[in-house]
């Protein structure tokens, strides 16, 4: 079917080549385009394959949408895997962000599966199976799983999350519980002293899990901090991108200020969530105003000043809306991954309870289904969120919209890289 397919997209190539141009019996002409470094040879190699023919090689118009070209860094290949899948590509005129999708996109799935268990299955499927994921679905998809896997694992490691089993759940199991006054608590000074095998392994997690905490609310406000300075961090790489790529036109200036309102816009946050919004400082206030003049000074270039900051102040009214949510949206990473953890603990629990009054026989398809399901749920949380997280918010700050078509070579051969001719 492969071969099949290859032959039939060759044949289709040539028709659409042969459509675009212009022919008669004795003349016929063509069009397209090639990498720059290609175009003084085009006319050389022609000659050498004893094609005689007139070549005219022009600059790339304004108006024009050429296709894009990016080449991609060896380390950066695993993600052209998912813009495969998505069939997304950057403009001609837009940058390249494969680089941060690379970075950024396995600590979101990882945060979203949230389970060392799952992690290491997920790498270990990959690597035992990564011929046959090279030969049906190349070799970037193959090396996406294998990333995702090795940092699902990290991730699950350091929330101390096995298949849903932490430290709280072996002290229950264990019987390293107590009586208080909300109920039935685990003794965790008793099962950090034992000796046994609940113990032993929950010691294990405990000091390996740095994000982990015997208090369940410490340990969910902890993850709600570290999901939002990710998403500030994030989108500040965002805008740094976008500065670096106007420089050295003055609206890079602007993405200062709008860096500096990302910055403040999570001090804000941090008060609304953790201290109290009534006890935010006053000079946050004074620096997010300063920052936004800043971004509205420089966002449109004019001569006159006062026209140049009515102009950029109405356009960074809604930004600055569109920052605070951005940066809020990030907090799914936390809500997801904790639903996660809660699915699989559950299906552990309903397995336990069927295997006291049967057998565990009996509930080793319910621990199969239940973490089988776990593991579908948290793919599509990849792509619902995950994905999101670079595609729309990441790429706004960006400033890169994905309205481009990948450069394609006229071959009967379909290459699968593509890249950016910069």
């Amino acid at each position: 079917l492969l071969e099949e397919r290859a032959r039939l997209t060759g044949e289709i190539n040539i028709v659409k080549a042969q459509q675009s141009g212009m022919s008669r019996d004795e003349l016929f002409a063509l069009q397209g385009w090639l990498p720059t470094e290609k175009a003084d040879k085009l006319k050389s190699r022609l000659g050498e394959d004893n094609f005689p023919c007139a070549v005219h090689v022009g600059a790339v118009k304004a108006d024009d949408t050429p296709p894009t070209l990016i080449r991609y860094p060896s380390w950066v290949k695993p993600i052209k895997g998912l813009f495969d899948v998505l069939g997304t590509f950057p403009g001609y005129r837009e940058i390249d962000l494969s680089p941060f999708f690379m970075l950024a996109l396995p600590v979101f799935a990882a945060m979203l599966i949230g389970d060392a268990g799952y992690g290491l299955l997920i790498f270990l499927c990959g690597l035992i199976l990564y011929r046959r994921l090279t030969r049906i679905a190349g070799p970037a998809k193959a090396q996406m799983v294998l990333v995702f896997g090795l940092a699902t694992l990290v991730w699950g490691i350091l929330t101390a999350n096995y298949f849903g089993i932490t430290p709280e759940s072996l002290g229950k199991a264990g019987g390293f519980v107590k009586s208080s006054g909300t109920g039935i608590m685990v003794d965790y000074e008793a099962l950090w002293e034992g000796n046994g095998f609940y113990s032993q392994t929950a010691g294990m997690m405990h000091r390996a899990g740095l994000l982990w905490s015997a208090d369940p609310n410490v340990t969910r406000f902890l993850m709600i901090k570290v999901s939002l300075i990710i998403g500030c961090l994030h989108l500040i790489l965002a805008r740094l991108r976008k500065m670096a790529a106007l420089i050295p036109d003055q609206r890079a200036l602007a993405e200062i200020g709008w860096i500096i309102t990302i910055a403040d816009m999570l001090i804000i946050i941090w008060y609304l969530l953790f201290i109290g919004i009534e006890r935010t400082p006053a000079a946050v206030l004074w620096i997010l105003g300063a920052a936004l003049v800043m971004s509205a000074c420089f966002s449109k270039p004019d001569r006159s000043m006062v026209r140049r900051f009515l102009y950029g102040f109405s356009l960074s009214i809604l930004p600055l809306l569109n920052t605070f949510t951005d940066t809020m949206s990030y907090v799914r990473l936390f809500a997801v991954g904790l639903s996660s953890h809660y699915i699989s603990s559950a299906f552990n629990a309903m397995a336990v309870q069927l295997a006291e009054t049967a057998t565990w026989l009996a509930a080793v398809p319910i621990l199969i289904f239940g973490h089988g399901l776990n593991i579908g749920l948290a793919a599509i949380a990849i792509f619902a969120h995950g994905v999101r997280l670079n595609m729309l918010e990441f790429s706004n700050h960006a400033g890169v919209q994905w309205n481009g078509y990948a450069y394609r070579p006229f071959t009967t051969e379909q290459k699968t890289d593509s890249g950016k001719d910069m």
